[in-house]
C-alpha cells in the first residue's frame, strides 16, 4: 500500500460488495493490491467473545444461527473485529458486535465499538453540506471560488469554474496524487498516528495552489470540471471547508452540533481525540493469519475518511435517512435534501452518482449507500429505499480476496434478516 484510501481500488478489482465503491485512480492495479494467501493457515480470531446488541428497546429475537454463520464467514475471511447492524420497517433490528477491537488485549467489539469508517464518511460531509445549503449559505452551483480564501485554478484549463455539485459528484477536475500522503509509519508522510496536526485550510491550500508544499500540476486533470468522472478525496476535503468557510464554524464542529447531537450518536467524532482510544477498534492487517497492528493513525484532510462510528450509530444515521431526514422528532435534513442527495446528478458521465452517495445494484435491490477502506479499514453501508432495509458491517481489517468474499456474505445474510422482518 502506498497511499491513504487506495485500498478501496481493492474493492472493485477484488469483486468486493459494491459496484462502484471507492474507485480511485492509482494508474495501475498494485501487484501486492491483494496480500491474501490461499494457504490453509491456521486462523483462530476466537470470535466466540460475548456480542452486544442495541436495537432501540426492541424485544432480543435469538440470534443464535445468525451469529454462528457470521462467525465462520469472519474466520474464513481472517476478519478480527466486525461490528453490523439492520434497519427495517422504521426500526433498528439488529446491532451487534463480534470478535476483537484490541486482538492482543482481547478487547471486544460490541455494538458500541466505533470503527473507523473510511470514505462512508463522505456522507457524513454531504449531510454537512446539505444543511448549509437549506440554510440557504451555499448553493449546489456556487462556484467554489466564491466561498475561499484563495484561489483554485487548474493549470490545464481555462476559466473554467468548479462548483459545490462538481466536488460532491466527483468531477471537479482535482485529483489525489497518492504520492503526497506517503506511507503509515515515515515520519514524513501525511499519514500520523493520533491526530494530524496540519489543519484542514493548511493542507489544501499547500496541495491546490501553484507554490504550495504539496503542489504539483498533477493534482489537477486536463478536463473541464464536469466533463469527467474520477473518484476524488481531496475534492471531498475541499468541500468539507466550505463548511468552515461559510458558516465560521469547522466541519467537525459542526457534525457535532448538528448532526450527531440530534441523532444521538454517542460514539461518532471525526479525531481520535473525540473517542477513549482504548475503546476504538484497532486496525489491522492480516498476512497468511496473523494480525498485525497498524495503530490509530489519521491525517489533514479528514473530511473524506477519518470518521469514527460505532455499528448502533450508524444504525440510526442510516435510519434517518431512510425516514426521510426526522429521527425521533429531531430532523437533520429535509425529505427533499435527501431526495436530491440520492438523485443521479451526473448521468451521462457517471451512472451510479448522487451527491457523495451512489447507487449499487446488488443484495437483491438497487441500493443506495458509501464503502470505505484504508489501512485495517473494510466498511460498507447500504440501503434499499425501496423496502426501507439497510445494512451496515464495520471490520478492522484490510481489504483483501478473503475479507470481500466474507463481507459480501456477511451482508448477505443481513439483509435477508431485514427482508424478512
Amino acid at each position: 500500500m502506498t497511499a491513504h484510501k487506495w485500498v478501496a481500488f481493492c474493492l472493485m478489482v477484488l469483486g468486493c460488495a459494491s459496484n462502484k465503491s471507492d474507485v480511485v485512480d492509482t494508474g495501475a492495479a498494485d501487484a501486492d493490491a491483494d496480500t491474501d494467501t490461499d494457504t490453509d493457515t491456521d486462523t483462530d480470531t476466537d470470535t466466540d467473545t460475548d456480542t452486544d446488541s442495541d436495537t432501540g428497546g426492541v424485544d432480543e429475537p435469538d440470534w443464535t444461527e445468525l451469529d454462528a454463520a457470521i462467525e465462520a464467514e469472519m474466520e474464513a475471511g481472517w476478519i478480527p473485529g466486525l461490528g453490523v447492524a439492520v434497519i427495517a420497517d422504521g426500526e433498528v433490528v439488529l446491532a451487534r458486535g463480534y470478535g476483537w477491537a484490541d486482538v492482543e488485549g482481547e478487547v471486544p467489539v460490541t455494538a458500541q465499538t466505533p470503527f473507523m469508517l473510511a470514505s462512508i464518511s463522505k456522507t457524513f460531509t454531504g449531510t454537512a453540506l446539505m444543511q448549509l445549503v437549506e440554510d440557504g449559505l451555499l448553493e449546489l452551483d456556487t462556484p467554489v471560488n466564491d466561498r475561499l480564501p484563495f484561489v483554485v485554478d487548474n493549470p490545464h484549463t481555462d476559466s473554467e469554474v468548479i462548483t459545490l455539485r462538481h466536488l460532491m459528484t466527483h468531477t471537479s477536475s482535482i485529483r489525489d496524487r497518492w504520492a503526497v500522503w506517503g506511507e503509515l509509519g515515515d515520519p514524513e508522510a501525511l499519514y500520523t498516528y493520533g491526530d494530524s496536526e496540519i489543519l484542514l485550510g493548511t493542507m489544501l491550500e499547500g496541495y491546490l495552489i501553484e507554490g504550495g508544499t504539496w503542489y504539483s500540476e498533477d493534482n489537477y486533470g486536463a478536463d473541464l470540471p464536469g466533463e469527467t468522472y474520477r473518484y476524488c478525496n481531496m475534492a471531498t476535503a475541499l468541500a468539507g471547508h466550505l463548511v468552515e468557510m461559510v458558516s465560521a464554524v469547522p466541519l467537525d464542529t459542526h457534525s457535532e452540533l448538528e448532526i450527531f447531537e440530534p441523532l444521538g450518536l454517542t460514539n461518532t467524532g471525526w479525531h481520535l481525540a473525540d473517542h477513549d482510544a482504548s475503546m476504538v477498534a484497532i486496525p489491522y492487517a492480516n498476512t497468511g493469519g496473523t494480525y498485525t497492528p497498524y495503530g490509530h493513525y489519521g491525517y489533514p484532510d479528514y473530511p473524506d475518511g477519518q470518521l469514527r462510528s460505532s455499528a448502533a450509530d450508524m444504525a440510526r444515521y442510516m435510519l434517518a435517512y431512510d425516514l426521510g431526514g426526522t429521527l425521533d422528532g429531531a430532523e437533520i435534513l429535509s425529505p427533499e435534501s435527501i431526495d436530491e442527495m440520492f438523485r443521479l446528478q451526473v448521468p451521462d458521465v457517471e451512472g451510479t452518482q448522487g451527491l457523495f452517495w451512489y447507487w449499487s445494484t446488488e443484495f437483491g435491490g438497487e441500493l443506495i449507500g458509501h464503502s470505505g477502506g484504508d489501512y485495517g479499514v473494510a466498511t460498507s453501508m447500504y440501503l434499499d429505499p425501496e423496502s426501507g432495509v439497510g445494512v451496515v458491517a464495520l471490520a478492522n481489517v484490510d481489504w483483501t480476496s478473503r475479507t470481500s468474499h466474507a463481507m459480501t456474505a456477511i451482508q448477505s445474510l443481513l439483509f435477508e434478516v431485514g427482508r424478512e422482518w
